[in-house]
């Protein structure tokens, strides 16, 4: 058989005229067990992300002697490992058999020193079968080379891809050490060519041993290794500002007031001499960040992506509705109930609802299948993780504890504690929440936990075109230790949503004993609304107006509006005040505690209002998951009191496109919520007749858009009602879709 000639190291895509294949220094990270984790290695292709595991795969390129035959190229075997370049010069030889000889290297540690040396042309080694499973073995010292295929190269020459995977994981085992010599050793990648065994290059089956020969040694430009909290990779220092302590008093809310920026100061966890408090502030940018790469990704997935079977999940929603219906009483006693039935029914709607991937697998896409199953576990993980968030009684004690503290005082020094204080609380929370899924790492094979999730979700996010708008995003809040501006402003976005929830909260709490009193008036004359009413799922049909079709599936449909309609809509007490023609809407899942949150009320006069809060507690002030500003709204009852129309506004500021000018999109719902007729007559036979009543609920969703005068940048949440009312009457609307449902009393 020919022998080989040369070798030689590349990527193909990539020119060593722009950057060398490989660096001089690698930072690791310990992985356990004496297993060190290479970051960037052998280089940022097609660029950095701030990862554990950021790298490429590569290819050996191996050149024979003569031409080689396919039947030949069979019999071959290459495998790369890390070696260092100088082990024997840690120890003298004599002191290396002194310490054996004593026993001081026991028998489990030979395998690791045999590593330690260079294999020598024409030596037999004996190789574990395991190296031909389909699934790397992250405690093996070897990696095996695929073979490509061969179009383009000459007879004489062979491809192998080395680590081809999507986001590969380039694992060492060594001794590393304080002790000079082992801070100084250098190391090489190393591939070999080995001779099969005849039988067992015919077989090629995972399992036992075998002997092989080793025909050549490459191996790569030697490189050192450093600790990654040492390496100071990609880390700047930024001087820690003081936080203002001007007092916001709570009676200083005017209606449409925004709490000034929050500073967020970075620090460089690197520098030994940082005090508790700059650790802190490092740890919740860090936890910030993960959470926020999570949120995300979140909103971004619509319901097709996570391959539901929407015939068989809406049996397990109405159960679950029907289920979380019957506890009468939301006070904090029952948030575990609530959570037990929640935990139930997700458990339920995802071991059966999801439609596993039933692709053919074949030679050519084998790769594509298993990284396409591999997204679709990350995304429905992720799935389940919010819903349990949502449904956590743990996170509602966290939210509720944090803002009770704020409110109780209101200055922005408090609300920046609390809201650090949340974010760290959160961080532990959803952590504990996502060990609890049926989840097996796909990308990791780690024990799960929110940073493993996280490195997943960033795997899914470089994967698929369809995220590349996120994945620029993501990337920049990734640079976020060289340029933290992006990171400061978007957790200074959440912190507006938090600052806004405790104003709300402080509200709800100076006003509770007046609505205390507004339920106890309530007259009897008009008691068929006043009750708790539940969605029913399969009642819902939506029209799309410009095409006049239906819609037959809810695939385009973003999860995460699903999921907060549900929460605020799908199971809703009901109160009512003839004296005032005032209707309150109250969430059977709430965000907050009862004591800390009013209900959305209505005034059903004919005039433009605003409401303050959805059902479920959260403030108008705070936009939508969709992005969408609500609150102003118009309603009237009828005459018979057995209807009411409710007209709701709602808009989203951002820029064009195309010119860059600033824009806003609007939305106009005419919402009309009518009894049944048979309902209207048992109404006032017997109470008990409630459970039997049904509530019709029809929507016409109208568009519009309008453009700001450029001399004119003030936002439109920050003008008066009235401004906004003399806009809506304006604007011409464009009917888009129509909506209808049924409620059944509970």
């Amino acid at each position: 058989m020919a022998h080989v000639v040369s070798c030689r190291f590349l990527r193909l895509g990539c020119s060593e005229e722009e950057h060398p294949l490989f660096k001089r220094e690698y930072a690791r990270s310990n992985q356990g067990r004496g297993v060190k984790l290479l970051r960037c290695f052998p280089h940022c292709c097609p660029g950095h992300i701030e990862r554990n595991y950021c790298g490429c795969s590569i290819h050996l390129l191996v050149t024979f002697s003569d031409d080689v035959s396919s039947a030949e190229l069979d019999e071959l075997l290459v495998c790369t490992r890390f070696e260092p370049s100088h082990a024997a010069s840690l120890l003298a030889s004599s002191l290396v058999s002194l310490i054996r000889d004593a026993g001081a290297v026991g028998d489990e540690d030979k395998p690791r020193h045999e590593n330690d040396r260079s294999l020598q042309i024409g030596e037999s080694v004996t190789l574990s079968g395991n190296l031909f499973t389909e699934q790397a073995n992250e405690d093996s010292v070897w990696l095996r080379a695929q073979r490509e295929m061969q179009h383009d190269l000459p007879k004489n020459a062979t491809l192998y891809a080395i680590n081809n995977h999507t986001h590969p994981k380039w694992l060492y085992s060594y001794d590393s050490g304080t002790i000079r010599g082992q801070r100084e050793m250098t190391h090489h990648l190393v591939a070999y060519m080995f001779q099969l065994p005849g039988h067992y290059a015919r077989m090629q089956q995972p399992g036992g041993s075998f002997n092989a020969v080793v025909l050549a040694r490459y191996a790569s430009p030697a490189f050192s290794l450093v600790s990654f909290r040492r390496s100071g990779s990609a880390s700047v220092d930024l001087s820690e500002s003081g936080i203002s302590s001007d007092n916001v008093k709570s009676d200083a809310f005017p209606a449409e007031q925004q709490h000034t920026d929050a500073d967020f100061p970075f620090v460089d966890n690197n520098n030994s001499n940082i005090d508790s408090r700059q650790r802190e502030a490092y740890d919740f940018h860090e936890k910030g960040l993960h959470l926020l790469i999570l949120w995300k990704f979140f909103t971004c997935l619509k319901l097709g992506d996570i391959e539901f079977r929407t015939n068989r999940v809406g049996l397990y929603v109405r159960s679950f509705l029907m289920r979380a219906a019957a506890f009468r009483d939301t006070s904090t006693t029952s948030y575990t109930d609530l959570e037990n039935v929640a935990v139930s029914a997700l458990n339920d709607a995802l071991g059966h609802a999801f439609n596993p991937p039933t692709r053919i697998p074949t030679a050519a896409n084998v790769d594509a299948r298993i990284y396409s199953d591999q997204e679709s576990a990350v995304i429905r993980a992720t799935v389940h993780f919010f819903m349990r968030v949502v449904s956590s009684a743990a996170v509602l004690r966290l939210v509720n504890s944090v803002v009770v503290v704020a409110r109780s005082t209101m200055s922005k020094t408090v609300l920046h504690e609390q809201f650090m204080t949340l974010v760290s609380g959160l961080y532990d929370a959803f952590d504990s929440l996502v060990r609890e899924l049926p989840y097996d790492a796909p990308f990791g094979n780690q024990d799960v936990s929110l940073p493993i999730l996280v490195d997943d979700v960033l795997s899914v996010l470089y994967g698929r075109e369809s995220f590349d708008k996120l994945r620029l995003e993501i990337s920049a809040l990734l640079e976020w230790k060289k340029e933290p501006e992006l990171l400061s402003k978007s957790l200074n976005e959440v912190f507006q949503v938090f600052a806004a929830q405790v104003r709300e909260a402080t509200i709800s709490f100076s006003t509770q004993d007046r609505h205390i009193m507004q339920q106890q008036s309530t007259t009897a004359t008009n008691r068929a609304f006043r009750h708790r009413w539940l969605l029913m799922p399969e009642s819902m049909q939506i029209l799309d107006i410009t095409s006049g079709r239906s819609c037959k599936s809810f695939d385009d449909f973003r999860v995460v509006d699903i999921v907060q309609f549900m929460c605020e809509f799908s199971c809703v007490d009901i109160l009512t005040d003839n004296s005032d023609c005032c209707l309150s809407f109250r969430s059977v899942f709430p965000v907050y505690s009862d004591t800390t949150r009013a209900p959305t009320t209505l005034i059903l006069d004919g005039k433009l209002r605003i409401f303050r809060v959805l059902p479920s507690g959260i403030s108008s002030m705070v936009a939508t998951a969709g992005g969408w500003s609500v609150g102003d709204y118009a309603g009237a009852l009828s005459s018979d009191c057995h209807s009411f129309v409710v007209d709701l506004f709602g808009f989203a500021e951002g820029h064009h496109p195309s010119s860059g000018n600033k824009v806003v999109v609007a939305r106009h719902v005419k919402l009309t919520i009518t009894l049944k007729q048979e309902q209207i007559k048992t109404e006032l036979l017997r109470a008990d007749s409630l459970r039997d009543s049904a509530l019709l609920v029809h929507a016409v969703v109208h568009g519009s858009a309008y453009r700001p005068p450029r001399n004119n940048p003030i936002s439109l949440a920050k003008i008066s009602t009235a401004d906004r009312a003399a806009l809506w009457s304006k604007l011409k609307w464009t009917p888009m879709s129509e909506m209808q449902a049924e409620y059944r009393g509970v």
